[in-house]
């Protein structure tokens, strides 16, 4: 069973995540075919087709970011854990979209574009997550969402339950 605090962090990191995979997709446009930082050789698609690839986009990003367990919430998820949970979420959904991209034939399919993308998907998710657990800690050194333990007794037996304990929380 979820707990009620697991279940709401875990919506406000599906909102962000959402949000910034929206914003990295349309901002890729705008880094690749705006700011003439990369050469642009074929002629440049229309915005349009990037916005109407959108709701697709971020369908493929729920179902990625589900498989890739970035939705797992426990307190002693350490950043690494995160890290490539992360990076393989967005690597997946970059491997859907082109997959998407190819089958459907769409005329919106910059290699540059993509991996603008990519970057600015999985920058931006990273920087949500430490924020968002930053504050977290803050809040609970101020006593809000703070688990409580009661251990009676003492000896090894205690503490070798005491690991096994922790060892079925983590996971």
């Amino acid at each position: 069973m979820l707990k009620r605090s697991s279940q709401i962090l875990a919506v406000w990191f599906l909102v962000w995540d959402l949000l910034l995979t929206a914003v990295s997709w349309i901002g890729a446009y705008y880094v690749r075919f705006s700011t003439h930082w990369i050469p642009v050789r074929k002629p440049q698609p229309d915005a349009y087709l990037c916005w109407r690839s959108l709701p697709l986009v971020l369908l493929l990003a729920i179902a990625a970011y589900h498989l890739t367990g970035q939705y797992k919430i426990h307190r002693f998820r350490r950043f690494r854990e995160e890290l490539i949970g992360v990076l393989k979420g967005t690597l997946l959904l970059s491997l859907l979209v082109m997959a998407a991209t190819f089958y459907t034939q769409d005329p919106y399919d910059s290699r540059a574009a993509m991996l603008t993308f990519s970057v600015l998907t999985a920058t931006g998710i990273i920087s949500a997550r430490r924020t968002s657990w930053k504050v977290i800690k803050h809040l609970r050194s101020r006593g809000f969402n703070q688990s409580r333990a009661i251990i009676v007794g003492t000896g090894l037996v205690l503490t070798w339950l005491s690991v096994r304990a922790i060892e079925r929380y983590d996971r």
